[in-house]
């Protein structure tokens, strides 16, 4: 999910959110990994759907270098560039143009997801693996480590997707299937 709907005290639309909570919840028990991107207005707004739902991955853009441009967001589980991505592809756009945001970065991780399960799944069938735990895998291998073993939000540098394809276990390819 690449967006992000603020809970101001205008929008008390209870029974949407009602609705969307148990949309969530659904696709949680049927192990759908879901990411929702984190609200771009940071501290100015206290809840968003369905980043406050729970069962949910939250996405945050920040620069190529893992910083944020112009405020620390709130509580989230993956950092993934998204400032000033290349469009050139889009057939709309013009080659120079950009896009930035947390809905950017939110499309990043699925897409990511989607090819590494793809892979899998050819590999060793659609029902091989907690889909799950299999992307934590995956993402884990593609982060720059926490420091000193704290526990942090991932960085995933879009550079380093080399290793999750060359991640080993002892001493054997972790995904066989890719390399």
């Amino acid at each position: 999910m690449s967006l992000a709907i603020p809970q101001h005290g205008y929008n008390t639309n209870l029974d949407y959110a009602k609705r969307l909570k148990e949309a969530v919840i659904e696709a949680d028990r049927d192990d759908i990994i879901q990411f929702c991107s984190h609200d771009d207005e940071g501290w100015n707004i206290d809840k968003s759907w369905p980043a406050d739902c729970g069962h949910v991955k939250i996405v945050v853009a920040c620069n190529k270098y893992g910083a944020f441009t112009d405020r620390e967001p709130r509580e989230y589980h993956y950092q993934i560039p998204g400032i000033e991505i290349f469009t050139g592809a889009v057939p709309y756009l013009d080659s120079k143009d950009t896009m930035s945001g947390s809905s950017v970065s939110t499309a990043i991780a699925a897409g990511l997801s989607s090819l590494a399960l793809s892979c899998h799944w050819l590999q060793h069938g659609i029902e091989a693996s907690d889909r799950r735990a299999f992307i934590e895998d995956v993402f884990t291998d593609m982060s720059v480590p926490a420091k000193s073993g704290e526990k942090k939000p991932r960085y995933l540098r879009l550079e380093d997707f080399w290793k999750f394809a060359k991640a080993r276990e002892n001493g054997r390819p972790k995904y066989s299937w890719f390399i």
